[in-house]
């Protein structure tokens, strides 16, 4: 492996980790801060700072709060017994709140380090919390959330929480966050006497909530939502940021130009783990919180100037190894399965896999990519972290009981764009309708339309190989120098084996707009029955506005 390939992946990461924004998490007083006029329907108007009258008044109005576990949501009044309303049972009529809502926002995005600032978030309500004296949220696990599950994208494009302490003296309620191996807590005891407190921190922070041990502890709770910033470029980049990431990517750029031989070894991709967990619905460079948000424009801004793709993906390590077992247990299995996970007393394999690929956007591209080690930066470290999931297979003859640890984590993937085709090709599933969309949105692109015209020839040509079975020639068909004869017979592609009829209508549109008949005529031969009768109208235009000559001659 060539010393340059080791520079550009550690000068990499190197460049990415002193990029630094902000907290996953931060609190502090609102001095100053509006009564907000709450007004509740079925009791009127309700008091600040809040009296026992008014508690009990809102106690009775409202409902036991649910709370997410897993992929669930409950309501047990053992575990948690805080009330909550709806934001269709109050109402803030105070005018001036809204400004108060303003000021706090800004401070969040400051602190959180949110790129675009307070323009970028919108504040939406969602709940009115009452915590009485003894309620609790339940104290969760240490490791981290992923976020897949509904209970905490609240809202499409939500990324963080805001809650505002209401005037209500109380003792205890501190809520202790958690990211990873890093803890903060905080606090509204003594700052919500006579005044309000801000507490805030990104969706897929780890929080708990201690026990009110004395008054009311009166909130209320907004979704920050991030609104669309579109493809505008960072204004604030600072330079010294991005001329380190150009260098390492002209660097790298260069020497897959250079490349003389197979033993020369050049990264074809590098995958770079994120601080934070997304959901796929929030899976994409505008939705990104904190540090990722800030490295990834940096990152964004460098891959576009020195001809590199960036893509975001679900990544999976896996690890498999022998467990203890007890012989002597008859009931051994069971408790196997019921512990968390186990300990492995041998390793014995490692995987690294990617799930889910998405364009930056946050379209999604492929599925299933595998991974060498090599390639994922140095920043991906699981030692001593518990893993996501945990599978047993019980006892297998000689090797004892085996067990496989799953680590679920969203990372950033670079690769030059000459590579794109060699990446895309080896999933197991590709999205064939985005891919050729993206190359026909690159083709009107002055800079990238020849390259990109090559690139969406021959992924037509490998959809075509991949789809292609050892056949007859039709009745009175000649095999001329059109012909795919001359390509491989057996494909080795994996995802485009599986392309559909209705996918093969793109790839056959993306041939009228290359101007290839033959192509288009392999595609339709390929088909396992017609082609979608709307792709006809489209040939038609199309033997109007190119050159009919070529067709012709096809």
């Amino acid at each position: 492996m060539a010393g340059n390939s080791l520079d550009i992946k550690g000068d990499l990461c190197n460049y990415l980790q002193v990029i630094d924004s902000g907290k996953f998490a931060t609190s502090g007083p609102l001095n100053g801060a509006s009564n907000p006029g709450l007004f509740v329907k079925g009791i009127g108007k309700v008091g600040l700072p809040l009296s026992e009258r008014d508690a009990a008044d809102l106690s009775r109005a409202s409902h036991e709060a649910p709370f997410g576990k897993g992929s669930e949501t409950f309501v047990d009044p053992t575990v948690r017994k805080t009330l909550e309303l709806n934001p269709s049972q109050f109402e803030l009529r105070n005018p001036a709140w809204p400004s108060t809502l303003h000021e706090v926002v800004g401070k969040v995005a400051q602190e959180l380090g949110v790129v675009d600032g307070a323009s970028s978030i919108r504040a939406e309500l969602h709940k009115l919390l009452l915590y009485e004296p003894e309620s609790m949220l339940p104290t969760l696990s240490t490791s981290v959330i992923i976020l897949s599950t509904s209970s905490t994208e609240k809202a499409p494009g939500m990324f963080a929480t805001l809650v505002i302490a209401l005037p209500s003296e109380h003792t205890g309620g501190r809520v202790i966050v958690q990211l990873r191996d890093e803890e903060q807590t905080l606090e509204t005891q003594g700052l919500c006497d006579f005044g309000c407190a801000y507490l805030a921190w990104y969706a897929d922070v780890n929080h708990s909530v201690s026990k009110v041990e004395s008054g009311y502890r009166l909130v209320l709770t907004y979704n920050l939502i991030h609104q669309a910033s579109g493809s505008s470029r960072v204004a604030s980049i600072l330079s010294d940021h991005k001329q380190n990431l150009d260098k390492v990517l002209a660097l790298w750029s260069k020497q897959d130009r250079e490349i003389k031989s197979h033993s020369d070894y050049v990264y074809e991709k590098m995958v770079y783990i994120l601080e934070h967990e997304y959901s796929e619905a929030n899976i994409c460079l505008d939705h990104l919180k904190g540090k990722d948000q800030l490295r990834t424009r940096y990152l964004s801004e460098a891959c576009q100037d020195q001809g590199f793709c960036l893509f975001f993906a679900q990544f999976e390590y896996s690890q498999s190894g022998t467990v203890d077992e007890n012989e002597d247990d008859p009931d051994w299995a069971d408790h196997l399965n019921d512990a968390d996970y186990h300990e492995f007393l041998n390793e014995l394999e490692s995987n690294w896999k990617l799930l889910t690929v998405f364009q930056s956007d946050g379209q999604q591209l492929a599925e299933d990519i595998d991974l060498e080690e090599e390639e994922i930066l140095e920043n991906a470290d699981f030692t001593g972290i518990e893993p996501d999931e945990e599978e047993c297979d019980g006892l297998t003859g000689n090797e004892g009981c085996t067990a496989t640890h799953f680590y679920h984590r969203t990372c950033a993937v670079i690769l030059p764009r000459t590579r794109r085709l060699n990446f895309v090709s080896v999933a197991r599933e590709i999205n064939v309708r985005e891919y050729i969309a993206t190359l026909l949105s690159e083709m009107q692109d002055e800079a990238l339309s020849i390259a990109s015209r090559e690139e969406l020839k021959k992924f037509c040509e490998m959809v075509i190989d991949a789809k292609k079975t050892p056949q007859k020639p039709r009745k009175g068909s000649v095999e001329d120098s059109y012909s795919f004869s001359w390509r491989k017979e057996e494909s080795e592609i994996k995802g485009l084996s599986r392309v559909s009829d209705e996918e093969l209508a793109f790839v056959g549109e993306a041939t009228l707009r290359l101007n290839r008949p033959d192509l288009l005529e392999e595609v339709a031969r390929v088909a396992s029955r017609m082609l979608p009768i709307d792709l006809f109208p489209k040939l038609g235009k199309g033997l109007t506005d190119r050159d009919v000559s070529l067709w012709q001659n096809g």
